[in-house]
C-alpha cells in the first residue's frame, strides 16, 4: 500500500478499489507503516535529517 501511494502515485481511493478494500483501512494501513518507519529510525535521526534534507532538494 505504501508503494502504490509513494511510488505509484495512486490515490488512496485507487489504492482501496485495486486491493477491494476500504479506504478506511488503506488509511489505517499507512498510518501503521509511517508508525513502523518512524520506530526503525528514533535513534538514527542524522539518517533521517540526510534522507528528507535529499529528498526536499536540500544540499548537504
Amino acid at each position: 500500500i505504501l508503494i502504490m501511494n509513494k511510488m505509484e502515485g495512486l490515490k488512496y481511493k485507487e489504492i482501496a478499489d485495486k486491493l477491494d478494500i476500504s479506504v478506511k483501512t488503506v488509511e489505517s494501513q499507512m498510518r501503521i507503516a509511517f508508525q513502523k518507519i518512524r520506530e526503525s529510525f528514533k535513534n538514527e535521526e542524522i539518517i533521517l535529517w540526510m534522507l528528507f534534507g535529499r529528498l526536499s532538494g536540500c544540499s548537504l
